[in-house]
């Protein structure tokens, strides 16, 4: 399994693409799907996300605003930063 920071960067990347819909766990159930990283991996990432979950962005299902990603791309680049030098 690849480590943490490489997965971030990964689902930072592929935030950037086509496979982007809405939300953080749609694009890693998508990149599932693809093939681009492996259901461990998925729930790796995804319990990564949790574990740092933002405070007080919870809109609906979503923790930011659904289809933006401004706010996700910084989440995940303050992500790879914390998580850079384990």
């Amino acid at each position: 399994m690849r480590s943490k920071v490489e997965l971030l960067k990964l689902l930072r990347e592929n935030l950037n693409s086509d496979y982007f819909r809405s939300g953080l766990c749609h694009l890693i159930d998508d990149m599932m799907i693809r093939e681009i990283i492996n259901r461990e991996e998925g729930v790796f990432l995804r319990s990564s996300l949790y574990d740092n979950l933002p405070v007080n962005t919870n809109i609906g299902n979503y923790w930011w605003f659904p289809y933006k990603r401004t706010e996700r791309d910084k989440f995940l680049q303050e992500l790879i930063e914390k998580y850079k030098n384990d």
